[in-house]
């Protein structure tokens, strides 16, 4: 059988198929790695909010008085007592 009568579609065909599954692969992989980062990311920001809250959550202790002076819809000064 000469070269020049051979159909090559069935290669053509093969060539194309594995092309389009490399190619599935490589998005997969990069989306999970897309993924992971945010996880990452948004782990890390609720530890970050929550060491916050407790911080700011520490600085004012809930039963103390707070006084202030107003004069003239100005705030002059706060004081806290302890």
């Amino acid at each position: 059988m000469p070269r020049e009568e051979r159909d090559e579609q069935a290669f053509t065909g093969l060539e194309a198929a594995i092309i389009f599954i490399a190619f599935v692969v490589v998005a997969s992989v990069f989306a999970y790695v897309v993924l992971g980062a945010g996880m990452a990311t948004s782990q890390k920001n609720q530890e970050v909010l929550h060491a916050a809250l407790d911080e700011a959550g520490s600085a004012l202790r809930p039963g103390n008085a707070v006084i202030t002076k107003l004069d003239g819809g100005l705030l002059r000064f706060i004081e806290f007592d302890p």
